[in-house]
């Protein structure tokens, strides 16, 4: 059997013990059995729920889904996989765009390569700041720090 691919976003999300119980509880009272989905299949039901009853009340709007694309566009390049963040960050750094960096979530690097992103833009700082003190040993270093970070370029 294969599944049906819906619009939207995938994402992981932590989720208040409070909330969690609220789910369980918004299942329960919508007469279903909370223990036959995955737990995410649980939060991501009571949402749904909880966001139909809004509309329902005519608390928030009911949309016809033409203003998805405008209204997800603030988050397009903040929620990038593992694999599109590191051809972004490919990208930056061809073009020797280091203040981008800074953009780039820690939660992707390891501690080695978080450390080499802060050196990049302190090198970055330094060869923008005082060009004339932007020695070959500094490039080398800039070379070896984009390295650490394991992307090719």
């Amino acid at each position: 059997m294969s599944k049906k691919l819906e619009p939207g976003r995938v994402m992981s999300i932590r989720v208040r013990p409070q909330d969690c119980m609220t789910a369980i509880d918004i299942l329960t009272k919508a007469g279903q059995d909370p223990t036959r989905l995955s737990f995410a299949s649980v939060v991501n039901t009571a949402l749904s729920i909880a966001f139909a009853t809004l509309r329902d009340l005519k608390l928030i709007p009911t949309r016809d889904g033409f203003e998805y694309t405008e209204m997800m566009e603030v988050w397009d390049e903040r929620k990038l996989t593992p694999h599109a963040s590191k051809l972004s960050l490919t990208a930056m750094l061809k073009n020797r765009n280091f203040e981008s960096l800074q953009v780039l979530p820690d939660a992707l690097l390891t501690p080695e390569q978080q450390i080499a992103k802060v050196r990049i833009m302190e090198l970055q700082l330094i060869q923008s700041t005082n060009p004339d003190k932007f020695s070959p040993e500094m490039e080398a270093e800039l070379d070896a720090q984009i390295a650490l970070l394991g992307i090719d370029i």
